[in-house]
């Protein structure tokens, strides 16, 4: 073999070489974006975990006839609120500082104290969460549960999407100092009202026919309505509307329908209601609310109608 065959086959193996050092840094140029990107990627599906600290957990309840409720303080976070509602049930969201920018799932787990190692960590259920500060609502079955887990000394843990894309959020409520604060809002619960103002805002009062006597289950309803304002002050005025059906003259009905509204009057004056809340009209049988076409329809016309007006409503969460 001659000297310029030799020559040839080195320069061969070192360009061959050569091609495979650039081919392995440009699979390496290639690679490394995707590997950081992974890595930042798995960062952010890394849960952002907030939990209160256990030597000053509390929980606080804030009592009243129209709602009960029972919260403990997330630092940084927000706060996991137990609410009941008058002629309601019970319910329980998360309230966050900052919105929730995407939708999926909430996991809800059920975490034993440090003390019980033989006690594993348990998937209460997986539900759908929401956009916005209020990432998590569930009703009474699921509530109902996770204050069991309280009560018998687990801490209830969630995570659900967080701030930005590709981010989780966990937070944990602690069963410390609960006990005491649970028996405070048992004991709410057990005095709300029967009923709250979306059940009471509206109230239809029926008679009969030429008539302006109140049966004894109006009247039933309208000391319900009586108590009830006694402890809701946003109440400014109880909206008072006579009607009448289409028989008999226009003329007297027009005058059966306002004697059918001052009567109702009067009997919310005789149960404690202040005159100057009560605003009486009267329409006779110009507004009716279904067709005057048979007896039934009729009846449901002689009506007196109630209606609370509220001003302000009351503060809440949720």
């Amino acid at each position: 073999m001659n000297m310029d065959c030799i020559l040839f086959r080195l320069a061969i193996g070192r360009y061959g070489i050569l091609v495979k050092v650039i081919t392995k840094i440009f699979f390496a140029l290639s690679v490394l974006p995707a590997m950081f990107a992974l890595l930042f990627i798995g960062q952010d599906v890394a849960a952002h975990a907030y939990n209160p600290r256990v030597d000053i957990a509390t929980w606080v309840v804030e009592p009243s006839r129209l709602e009960c409720r029972l919260w403990q303080g997330i630092p940084s976070y927000g706060r996991a609120v137990f609410a009941n509602r008058a002629g309601d049930r019970q319910r329980f969201f998360l309230s966050s500082r900052r919105k929730v920018v995407t939708k999926g799932k909430v996991v809800l787990e059920s975490q034993p104290p440090n003390w019980m190692h033989n006690v594993p960590m348990e998937k209460i259920a997986v539900v759908d969460g929401a956009l916005g500060a209020v990432p998590l609502l569930v009703q009474h079955d699921l509530s109902s549960r996770l204050l069991d887990e309280l009560e018998e000394g687990m801490s209830a843990r969630f995570t659900h999407p967080g701030w930005r894309t590709n981010h989780k959020v966990r937070v944990e409520m602690t069963s410390v100092n609960f006990t005491e604060a649970y028996q405070a809002y048992l004991d709410c619960t057990h005095a709300l009202l029967p009923h709250n103002f979306d059940q009471l805002e509206r109230s239809s009062i029926h008679f009969d026919t030429g008539k302006t006597f109140i049966r004894k289950k109006f009247k039933k309803r309208m000391k319900e309505l009586g108590n009830y304002i006694l402890y809701d002050p946003d109440v400014e005025s109880f909206v008072i509307d006579g009607h009448t059906d289409d028989v008999g003259r226009n003329g007297p009905n027009w005058e059966l329908s306002q004697m059918r509204a001052e009567r109702v009057k009067a009997y919310l004056q005789s149960i404690g209601i202040d005159e100057s809340m009560l605003v009486i009209r009267y329409h006779g049988e110009t507004r009716p609310k279904v067709k005057n076409s048979n007896k039934v329809n009729r009846r449901i016309n002689r009506r007196v109608t109630i209606r609370l007006d509220r001003g302000i409503p009351t503060p809440g969460l949720m």
